[in-house]
This record gives structure tokens, C-alpha cells and sequence, in this order.
């Protein structure tokens, strides 16, 4: 399992901790789904994206989860700036 913790770096440390955006991971995961990759949301604050690939994963199976992962995270991140400016 591999997990990607989703931190907003525009809102201040709280002794020393990033603040949580799991607003951001619901949506990064939606579309992360919606793309074909199946991902967990878990952690603290719900902000713990987790990917847990089968051992017997190909290289072009990695290669394709990244490229949706990319693509739903700045998609996410774009509407949710979108949305904040509203």
C-alpha cells in the first residue's frame, strides 16, 4: 500500500503540521474512479489517498494509474480553485 496525504500548503502550519484537504482527496478520488482507477480514501481528516496494487502488477499498469492519477489530481485541484474564486 502506498498512501499520498492531501495538505492545502496555502493555509498555515498548526504546530508544525500542514492543514488536511480531504475536500480535495473526495474529489481527487471521484475522479480518479471515474478515469478507471480504483483508490481508498482514509487517514487522518479523510486526506489519505491509498493505493494498494496487486503484487503482480505490469509496469503499463503502473504507467496508466499515474497518468489517471495526474490527470483527476489537477482536474480536482483546478475546480476546486475555480470554485473557491466564486
Amino acid at each position: 500500500m502506498i498512501g499520498v496525504e492531501i495538505i492545502n500548503p496555502n493555509e498555515p502550519l498548526v504546530m508544525g503540521v500542514p492543514a488536511f484537504w480531504g475536500e480535495l482527496a473526495a474529489l481527487i478520488q471521484k475522479k480518479c474512479i471515474e478515469g478507471g482507477l480504483m483508490i481508498e480514501k482514509g487517514g487522518r481528516h479523510s486526506c489519505v489517498l491509498r493505493f494498494l496494487p496487486p503484487l503482480i502488477i505490469t509496469k503499463a499498469q503502473l504507467d496508466d494509474a499515474i497518468v489517471i492519477f495526474t490527470k483527476a489530481a489537477r482536474t480536482a485541484r483546478s475546480q476546486i480553485t475555480q470554485q473557491s474564486k466564486i
